[in-house]
């Protein structure tokens, strides 16, 4: 179902001179991005990158266009490409290798400090689905040929409800006396499988990320996911739903 934004009453962005150079800055370098993957490059075949990695979804997917077929022919395949693929896959997680964590002080081997740390680092992998996650950037990697990770550092917050602390032996049925507080449920780092569709690139040919001049992620979501997400910004409330168009020509993929 969509909502109707028409009655919505959104305020007018009036951004000042620093912000408008800033944002014409940004739509410049996304724009030079954009036109960076509608490039066709002889190593992948006079193909874009969006060409290459629709083309390898494809293959992973076992699609064979009708035009291949005849209507009388079986339209059933062989998924040579995509167990090809889950072997690579399943081989590259059976040698993924565990650090190993050793601690010391003034020249010894403390046991006890290396084993609270190999404990912390297995609760965040534990936490944060490390070995979950690790299968889907290999299965991005191998099946299409890129793949992206993002950590980020969060803290999540909850505000919870309690009994004021003059009825702590109060029976809960009993209590009726609350005071909000906030705790916080997760503090750490957390990776995120990025789609590649979602990633432009300042230089196709730069391969680490710290040595890329600039480069975006677009993200396409509801205006309710949006104001979850980023309603706590200052701005937020100058985004309008559908308020801004893509330039001409420009890929709808991500």
């Amino acid at each position: 179902m969509s909502l109707d934004y028409s009655e919505y009453n959104f305020p007018e962005y009036k951004p000042s001179e620093k912000e408008k150079k800033a944002i014409a800055r940004i739509n410049k370098n996304f724009e030079e991005a954009r036109k960076l993957r509608q490039m066709p490059l002889k190593v992948l075949n006079n193909r874009t990158m969006v060409q290459y990695w629709d083309d390898c979804e494809q293959r992973w997917n076992g699609y064979v266009p009708n035009k291949r077929r005849k209507d009388w022919q079986s339209q059933v395949v062989k998924p040579v490409t995509r167990t090809k693929c889950i072997g690579v896959i399943a081989n590259v997680m059976n040698m993924l290798i565990e650090p190993t964590i050793t601690a010391q002080k003034g020249g010894r081997n403390n046991e006890i400090v290396a084993r609270a740390i190999a404990n912390v680092y297995e609760l965040t992998q534990d936490n944060d689905e490390f070995t979950k996650k690790n299968l889907m950037v290999l299965t991005d990697a191998v099946a299409l040929g890129t793949a992206y990770l993002q950590e980020d550092y969060v803290i999540v917050k909850r505000t919870v409800k309690i009994p004021r602390k003059n009825q702590v032996d109060v029976p809960i049925e009993d209590q009726d006396e609350w005071e909000e507080k906030e705790i916080i449920e997760f503090e750490g780092f957390r990776t995120q499988v990025v789609p590649p569709h979602e990633i432009y690139l300042g230089d196709l040919f730069t391969f680490e990320m710290q040595e890329q001049p600039y480069f975006f992620r677009r993200m396409i979501m509801t205006y309710e996911n949006f104001m979850v997400k980023f309603g706590n910004f200052d701005n937020a409330k100058f985004v309008c739903p559908h308020g801004s168009k893509l330039p001409e020509g420009a890929d709808e993929t991500s």
